[in-house]
């Protein structure tokens, strides 16, 4: 599945909504795409642009910075509920705002990002 978190539209005026999803749907006889929304579980973070969003082997994805509303330092931990086959409600995301020891680096965006 293809996880999108925020952006800004095609005007460069809105800052988008944090996800919608692309889900790969596989059958006995063929590979298939569908657009699903997503449904925030947890603490949604705000709408923002400049981002990272890096996944790890087990399919935690971790966002962290961007530009909205403010310049965001927050990292969340979000992870996909299970995507059924043949349904079209939404897939949940489990997101929760990470909170760990020692100092955080400082709020930013366009920056590069990756799972080591």
């Amino acid at each position: 599945a293809l996880l999108m978190l925020g952006g800004v539209d095609a005007d460069n005026v809105t800052v988008l909504d944090p996800a919608v999803l692309l889900c790969t749907l596989t059958d006995a006889n063929s590979l298939r795409f569908e657009w699903r929304p997503v449904r925030i579980v947890g603490v949604a973070p705000e709408p923002r642009f400049g981002h990272t969003a890096s996944s790890d082997p087990h399919g935690h994805v971790f966002l962290f910075g961007g530009l909205g509303s403010r310049l965001f330092g927050e990292v969340y931990h979000c992870r996909l509920g299970d995507v059924p086959v043949g349904g079209t409600g939404p897939v949940e995301l489990v997101v929760e705002e990470v909170r760990a020891s020692g100092e955080p680096p400082p709020p930013r965006f366009a920056h590069g990002a990756c799972v080591a």
